[in-house]
């Protein structure tokens, strides 16, 4: 049980009308436990940095974990991309899985790595021998899956930093001729 806050209590109360004592909060809420025919692989995105975990079946080929990742992420509410689009690569080097350490972050946001290049054909069954097997068992603090994101949205992403530098910029300009009283010329003049 966790203490709930005073200032939570109140609003609770106002908003519902019953005291929030009568509240009690899990910490760990369960999550729906793992079958014998499931793995739970832990994925990365290259550029975005992110780390997180997505169940499916060990049976199940890699267009449906590109679907997994894809519905998990929700990239469909970001980007106009099909699933499909997306490019994992195993997390694998010379046998061992990348660690999630603290360098992990930077690690993704510098982009795609050439040293892990291991790209995952969306035909292959995870359980496959040069995927994972079928005796694979997930480590602790181990990466499995590099998700790329299709090229044109990186660019998209991109242009729209570069576009709102120049709104900025413009912006900056437009002040400083302002501050000073400079006459600024309309278009036609």
């Amino acid at each position: 049980m966790v203490a709930i806050p005073s200032t939570y209590k109140a609003y609770v109360y106002k908003q519902y009308g019953a005291p929030a004592d009568v509240l009690q909060i899990q910490e760990d809420v369960p999550q729906r436990p793992l079958q014998p025919s499931e793995v739970e692989l832990e994925c990365a995105v290259y550029g975005e940095g992110t780390v997180f975990p997505v169940k499916i079946a060990r049976d199940a080929k890699v267009n449906a974990l590109q679907k997994a990742i894809f519905d998990d992420q929700r990239y469909h509410e970001r980007f106009s991309f099909p699933s499909s689009a997306l490019t994992l690569y195993l997390a694998r080097k010379n046998g061992a899985w990348l660690k999630d350490d603290r360098s992990v972050k930077n690690f993704l946001q510098a982009g795609k790595s050439a040293e892990y290049e291991e790209e995952m054909r969306p035909s292959w069954k995870l359980d496959d021998e040069e995927l994972f097997g079928d005796d694979f068992e997930p480590g602790d603090k181990e990466i499995h899956i590099l998700v790329e994101l299709p090229s044109q949205q990186r660019g998209v992403e991109e242009a729209t930093s570069h576009d709102s530098a120049m709104v900025f910029d413009f912006a900056m300009a437009f002040d400083f001729a302002m501050a000073f009283g400079f006459r600024l010329m309309a278009l036609g003049d």
